[in-house]
């Protein structure tokens, strides 16, 4: 099932327009379990001069439970990450997306932040996918239960 809608009511990371700032599908298999959950991410604006990140943690979901993920972009250098791709020393999956929004959209010169100005031009966002896989092949990570429903939790930071 695909799930749609916007993780802050900040516009300080995405300016509100009628598309979807997020949405995640979830795969399962023939028992109803979480195979992989597909992430997807569109930073539309930053409306200031910090740097900011995102991150996502997976709410009673522990950082072991996941096997991989696959992502179509780096998060950064900000996060030290696990071999399965969760932040290392936290307990609970911890997904970072992005280190600094402004990687993602750079400055069109048309003041202090991108795309919160109709006078300046507009900068396209990019879509950052990310796959959480929590089985592959039929096996679930060594020791761990399989998921039976995911539940997101975001966290931005400067």
């Amino acid at each position: 099932s695909t799930h749609r809608g916007t993780l802050f009511p900040y516009t300080t990371l995405f300016r509100s327009v009628s598309q979807s700032r997020y949405n995640y599908t979830v795969v399962s298999n023939a028992a109803n379990q979480v195979v992989e959950v597909k992430y997807n991410f569109i930073p539309q604006a930053i409306g200031g001069s910090f740097r900011n990140g995102f991150a996502f943690q997976l709410d009673g979901i522990n950082a072991a439970q996941v096997i991989r993920t696959i992502r179509s972009r780096q998060s950064g250098t900000l996060f030290q990450i696990n071999s399965n791709g969760t932040e290392t020393g936290q307990s609970v999956a911890n997904i970072p997306v992005f280190s600094s929004a402004q990687d993602l959209l750079p400055s069109s010169g048309g003041g202090i932040g991108v795309n919160t100005n109709p006078n300046a031009p507009f900068v396209s966002p990019e879509t950052i996918q990310i796959t959480v896989v929590f089985q592959e092949n039929g096996r679930t990570a060594t020791g761990q239960a399989a998921i039976a429903s995911p539940a997101i939790h975001s966290t931005s930071f400067i």
